[in-house]
């Protein structure tokens, strides 16, 4: 029997480990999904005058809200946090606290109560400022799954996620309907087969399903949703 066993847990699909972990992290189904912009500069390099004079990057999270307006369009709840902004928000405070986002998060999260957190890396250089996300999310709820995405997440998926194992999924190259897929499946309305673009570890074995799903069509011409984000006020930040 334990060689059975065995051998059937050897020639198991990739896709079945995939979708058994995401069983196993969505147990009651996934209704609200909070996507957080992390700080684009970790602190150990921000620099506050700098920053004053209004040449760190202040953009709306473009990206962000396309996910929000298909996971809305699909049936969820979605919210989007800003935490670049938030610190961009706080310059003229004093004392200035870069980890104000801290406290904003944690206080997102006890307000919102999301089933997933997604959080986007653009660049190399923000890193740190993801793990420290994912760190900051898990303190809150060590339950509460995380799935990254964006440039650096596709680039080096593997590394991040023996990196930072705060972060239980990634999600590959375009994420505009895999992520909507990923909550789908959480909620018994698609099948294993339909994933795409989805890596993890399970046991230490990192496992990835290659197959893409590309944005096409009618796909390409969403408007990003950005929810409650202040969008006028971001022009005076950077």
């Amino acid at each position: 029997m334990s060689i059975l066993l065995s051998l059937t847990s050897e020639t198991e699909t990739v896709e079945n480990k995939i979708a058994r972990r995401l069983q196993n992290l969505f147990p009651n189904g996934c209704r609200r999904i909070m996507l957080v912009h992390i700080p684009q500069l970790p602190e150990e390099i921000f620099d506050l005058e700098t920053a004053r004079l209004g040449v760190y990057p202040a953009n709306p999270p473009y990206g962000l809200g396309l996910l929000a307006r298909n996971l809305n369009e699909a049936g969820y709840e979605t919210k989007i946090l800003d935490l670049n902004f938030t610190i961009l928000s706080h310059l003229r405070d004093e004392p200035f606290q870069f980890n104000i986002w801290e406290k904003v998060l944690r206080e997102e999260i006890t307000s919102f109560l999301p089933d997933l957190i997604g959080v986007d890396c653009m660049f190399s250089m923000a890193h740190n400022s993801m793990r420290a996300v994912a760190e900051c999310i898990k303190g809150v709820n060590p339950k509460l799954p995380v799935v990254a995405g964006s440039v650096h997440v596709s680039n080096a998926t593997r590394q991040i996620l023996e990196d930072v194992p705060e972060i239980d999924f990634a999600v590959t190259h375009e994420s505009d309907s895999a992520l909507v897929s990923i909550v789908d499946f959480a909620n018994g309305k698609i099948n294993k087969n339909t994933l795409t673009q989805t890596a993890t570890l399970v046991n230490g074995e990192y496992l990835v399903i290659e197959k893409r799903e590309v944005p096409s069509g009618d796909n390409l011409s969403f408007s990003p949703d950005y929810g409650d984000l202040p969008i006028g006020q971001y022009s005076a930040l950077g």
